[in-house]
């Protein structure tokens, strides 16, 4: 019995990193906006994007990926950009709020699963 305890204490970490809790998307957006890959850490509840930062504001659900840049890496005069990527269709948006207005921006794009063996 103790000797299956152990293999299966082995086993568990080597799965975890072979097959991990994570998926890799890329998105395609409209407006030549530059395609970007996001690795979405279902572990950790943790969204980080091709510029190699954590996302903000993440909610994770069945249905959608939401999550926005951190304020601290916004350039002026955007107050708030928010991702949203469907996960049953792949649509994805984003919206893009200025400061000092009311006026949004909005992006549309799809995105497709490129790597893991976890449902989208």
């Amino acid at each position: 019995m103790k000797k299956l305890l152990v293999i299966l204490l082995l086993l568990f970490p080597v799965q975890s990193i072979l097959g991990g809790n994570k998926i890799h998307i890329a998105c395609d957006y409209e407006e030549d906006f530059e395609s970007i890959t996001w690795v979405i850490d279902f572990d950790n509840n943790k969204i980080t994007g091709s510029s190699g930062y954590n996302m903000s504001g993440i909610l994770i659900n069945e249905n959608y990926f939401l999550f926005e840049i951190p304020r601290a890496k916004l350039k002026k005069p955007l107050k708030r950009m928010r991702y949203k990527i469907n996960r049953i269709t792949g649509e994805a948006t984003i919206t893009g709020n200025f400061h000092g207005t009311e006026r949004q921006r909005i992006i549309d794009g799809s995105c497709r699963k490129v790597s893991s063996k976890r449902k989208f």
